[in-house]
């Protein structure tokens, strides 16, 4: 007999004991629930401090009770008490505790505040500034 003279048919479908579908598709979900919940997860409340993004040309920071001023860098946490001042066509980005970013234009030196009672959030206070 020829392969090709065959008339027979093979089934194909498994036999799936019932309920356990469900029960898989409820597992699926489930999972893909959990994984877009811990993808929106938000940052350790501990970490209110503002981030310096960018720096360009000259911008300074000093420590809380200091009045020497060292250059910035980039990815650094400025603290309560500590301030950060730009200088002549200089200019910085700050990643507040809210993620909105602050651009700072020349000529500004502001100080970084503690939090009022009802907020974690420290505060900035302008010191002086350059208008846009």
């Amino acid at each position: 007999m020829n392969l090709t003279q065959s008339k027979r048919s093979v089934d194909a479908t498994i036999p799936v004991m019932p309920g356990i579908l469900s029960r898989m598709t409820l597992l699926s979900f489930a999972l893909l629930l959990a994984g877009r919940l811990c993808a929106q997860t938000r940052e350790a409340p501990g970490n209110t401090e503002p981030v310096l993004l960018t720096i360009e040309g000259k911008v300074e920071a000093s420590t809380a009770g200091s009045t020497a001023w060292t250059p910035a860098r980039t990815n650094q946490l400025l603290r309560v008490g500590e301030r950060l001042r730009t200088g002549l066509r200089s200019r910085a980005t700050l990643r507040l505790s809210d993620k909105s970013v602050l651009r700072i234009n020349e000529l500004t030196t502001l100080k970084i505040q503690p939090p009022p009672r009802f907020s974690n959030a420290p505060v900035l206070d302008l010191g002086a500034g350059a208008g846009p």
